[in-house]
């Protein structure tokens, strides 16, 4: 595929209330450089609409990277994503960078299509309400998914995704680790 391009939406909820909405774009070219090979760079931006005492804020990104099919017929995916956010509300203003590496096994295990993701990010904030110093976020993150190829309907295969996170910040309060466990569908073409 020579190019993607993708149009999400979405609204979250804090404690039965509406918090925000939001919509974003993106654009992504390929280059093919061999079968199964490529390199990509893309570019996206976001709106954050608050439906609460929060402040709107825009975001923009770029990424890019490269895609390999090796030997076997499996798959690896390193890319780098920069992100800067920019709101009237300073705390919400910060710049990010994300370096992430994906491994998908051409090989099914058990009828289960497998791939695995890990990524380290750097997120800063010049300015917080919580120190004279900013915020300096480090995130570092892991995740398998399964897609359950035999299982397919209208086009559409079930998938399992198992995720660990873990973000230590100069602020104790913004210092996280997450557990998850996501079931969703995937297009099976």
């Amino acid at each position: 595929m020579p190019n993607q391009f993708e149009l999400t939406g979405g609204r979250t909820w804090y404690a039965q209330q509406s918090f925000m909405q939001h919509a974003r774009i993106g654009f992504t070219q390929n280059y093919v450089f061999a079968p199964g090979s490529f390199v990509f760079g893309g570019v996206s931006a976001e709106r954050q609409q608050s439906l609460s005492a929060r402040e709107d804020a825009n975001s923009w990104g770029l990424n890019t990277g490269v895609r390999f099919s090796l030997a076997n017929k499996d798959r690896l995916t390193l890319s780098v994503n920069a992100k800067r956010s920019q709101s009237l509300d300073a705390n919400l203003d910060y710049d990010q960078l994300t370096l992430s590496a994906r491994y998908a096994l051409a090989k099914p295990i058990a009828g289960v299509s497998v791939h695995f993701g890990v990524s380290l990010g750097q997120k800063n904030h010049d300015i917080s309400r919580f120190s004279r110093f900013g915020r300096q976020d480090k995130t570092a993150s892991f995740d398998v998914t399964g897609v359950f190829n035999q299982i397919e309907v209208y086009g559409f295969s079930p998938s399992v995704t198992l995720t660990a996170r873990q973000t230590n910040s100069n602020i104790g309060l913004f210092e996280t680790r997450d557990f998850g466990l996501r079931v969703g569908i995937q297009s099976a073409f």
